[in-house]
């Protein structure tokens, strides 16, 4: 049994709007103000706070929950800009999508005093609606991600 389905009633509450990049993330402590180091590390170097599109959220969030990985260019001195695939089945990808990301982000005085078993029944209510899989689609082809069965074109070496 893992933390995030043991005590669901204190993790609900803990998702946070980064104030670098605006992005929402699940915070392991209450006083986090960023989603990751590079944040951090910009805001320290006085960099201005940007406002994420969608699309950004989406490639942060499916790199996040390790559906989403960099399939090419192999070579580091490759100068091709750098190409991104799913790592699983786009339909396992989009549940776990929908899954992690559409729970209630509040957490009120009554949910705080659930049991287990009250908090694990209240999970299962969505405040957002889900990402439909012709959104999905449409959103990685946007994003020019390929998917778990898909490949890249060849490049033809000289």
């Amino acid at each position: 049994m893992n933390y995030m389905t043991s005590v669901p009633a204190l993790t609900l509450g803990r998702e946070q709007s980064c104030k670098q990049c605006g992005s929402t993330y699940r915070a392991k402590r209450s006083t986090s103000v960023f989603c990751s180091t590079a944040c951090r590390n910009q805001a320290f170097r006085g960099a201005e706070p940007s406002t994420p599109d969608a699309d950004d959220i989406l490639l942060k969030r499916l790199t996040f929950i390790g559906v989403l990985g960099q399939i090419g260019p192999v070579n580091s001195r490759d100068p091709r800009p750098a190409t991104y695939g799913l790592t699983v089945p786009r339909s396992y990808a989009l549940a776990e999508y929908n899954d992690r990301y559409n729970r209630p982000t509040g957490l009120s005085p009554k949910q705080a005093s659930m049991t287990l078993a009250e908090a694990l029944a209240a999970k299962t209510v969505k405040h957002r609606p889900d990402m439909t899989d012709t959104e999905f689609l449409s959103a990685l082809r946007r994003l020019g991600i390929y998917g778990f069965d898909e490949s890249p074109k060849p490049v033809k070496r000289r």
